[in-house]
Formats: structure tokens, C-alpha cells, sequence
């Protein structure tokens, strides 16, 4: 099974080809929807929802009965972001993914809720397939969000799957909570596709929390862990060089 972005996707990264291609200078009015669909060969449709993503991206601004004017022609990134650590992402993720769980619980449909359940063995390694575990991670929490149908938010938390952290050790951290915790957090995920059958909000609210929760303080362990390894290690370090500083004395 693979899911796949929707079109207006990648009419929006066209859209930004075009704008860099043709020098359009900030506050540039872009050609209009039918032009645009006419240049693209898509819908009139599909250019209005390529828009709109370029619009909650800060790129572009709408005005009502005038048409798209570029906003900017740099993404808009929050100070820091490119450091962003391990842990901030994954609280970050429990915050957000838990509402969006909750606005997706009344409304999600059930051929949705069948890839949840396809996806949840591969995540903590009980079924293996071509999928990574990380990967049907993303596509998990991505499925819940495109259950609101609700454009932004769908944006907004694929952007935050595509986010990685800074952190050096994060990929050997994420692997080993995982291969630790990975009989509890079955339970974690079936918890989550339970509430979401009964459309609960409220219970897929607390699942999701309860779930990014466990992964936070696995992440924590895991990070004083390795906190304590680091300082045996410098240890060790330090007193080699005095046991040679000594015989060479």
C-alpha cells in the first residue's frame, strides 16, 4: 500500500519553480487561476488548493477578488528550527498529534482506520515489510490528520514528519526505545485505533497523549543513559592520560 501526497503538492512546488524561474519580485501578482491551471495542465481546482498550501507557508498572500501576490520568496523558519533536538520534536508531536486525533475521532473514515490497524505490527516490528518502522510511524499520525480534512492541519503535521532533529545521537536513541518499549507500545497504538473506532474524541485525545508520553520519557532514560556513558567515558579518558603522564614522569 502506498499513500501518496496529493497533486496540488507538487503544483505548489511548480508554482514555486515559476516564481524563482521568472524573477517574480515580492508583492508580484502571479497569473491568474486559469492561466495557471492552462501552464500546469491541472484544474482550476487543484491550482486554488496549490494556493492555499503556499499561503499557510507564508509564500504567498490571497486577496479576495484580486488574486495571489508573493509574500516572500524564502520559507518562513522559526529561529533555531535547523536545531531542533529529538526531544522538542516528539513533545511537540504529542501536543499536536493529540488534538488532531481528537477533531479526526468523529469523522475518520473506516478504510482509514484499516491502514491504521495495516500499519500499527510494522511501527514496532512485528511484521516486517519494505516500510521502515519510521516510516509507517509518519504514515500513521499523516492518515489521522488527512481523516480531518482539513487542509492546514494536514500541512502542518506532514511538515512536522518531515522535520529532523539535530542531534547527533537521535537516530540510535529513537531505535533503541523502540526496540525496548516496542511490546508496550502495541498497546499504545491499539489503544489509539480503539478510540478511534468508537469516534471517541476524548479517548483518542488521551491515547495519543498516553502513547507520545511513553516516548517522551523513553527518550529521557535513554538520554540520561547515554549522559552517564559519556561521563565514564571522559573518565576513562582522563585517567589514561594520567596513568602515561605518571610513567613518563
Amino acid at each position: 500500500m502506498k499513500v501518496t501526497s496529493p497533486i496540488y503538492y507538487k503544483i505548489a512546488e511548480d508554482i514555486l519553480d515559476l516564481i524563482g524561474r521568472d524573477n517574480f519580485s515580492v508583492g508580484s501578482r502571479l497569473p491568474s487561476e486559469r492561466e495557471l491551471a492552462e501552464k500546469f495542465g491541472v484544474s482550476r481546482t487543484c491550482i486554488r488548493e496549490a494556493k492555499i498550501v503556499l499561503e499557510v507557508q507564508g509564500r504567498l498572500k490571497v486577496k479576495a477578488c484580486s488574486g495571489a501576490y508573493v509574500y516572500t520568496k524564502n520559507k518562513i523558519e522559526a529561529d533555531n528550527l535547523s536545531n531542533l533536538k529529538y526531544f522538542e520534536l516528539i513533545e511537540a508531536h504529542g501536543l499536536f498529534e493529540a488534538e488532531v486525533a481528537a477533531l479526526a475521532a468523529p469523522l475518520i473514515a473506516d478504510e482509514i482506520i484499516e491502514k491504521l490497524e495495516w500499519l500499527a505490527p510494522i511501527i514496532v516490528g512485528k511484521v516486517k515489510t519494505e516500510m521502515a518502522p519510521d516510516e509507517a510511524v509518519t504514515r500513521f499520525f499523516n492518515l489521522i490528520a488527512r481523516a480531518t480534512n482539513n487542509r492546514a492541519i494536514i500541512f502542518m503535521i506532514e511538515s512536522m514528519w518531515d522535520m529532523k532533529p539535530n542531534d547527533n545521537q537521535a537516530p540510535r536513541i529513537h531505535q533503541r526505545i523502540y526496540n525496548q518499549l516496542s511490546s508496550c507500545l502495541e498497546d499504545k497504538y491499539q489503544a489509539i485505533i480503539n478510540a478511534l473506532k468508537k469516534r471517541d474524541p476524548e479517548l483518542a485525545r488521551k491515547a495519543v497523549q498516553e502513547q507520545f508520553t511513553y516516548i517522551m520519557e523513553g527518550v529521557l532514560k535513554a538520554s540520561e543513559f547515554d549522559a552517564y556513558q559519556e561521563m565514564e567515558r571522559k573518565m576513562s579518558e582522563t585517567r589514561s592520560r594520567f596513568l602515561l603522564s605518571s610513567q613518563l614522569g
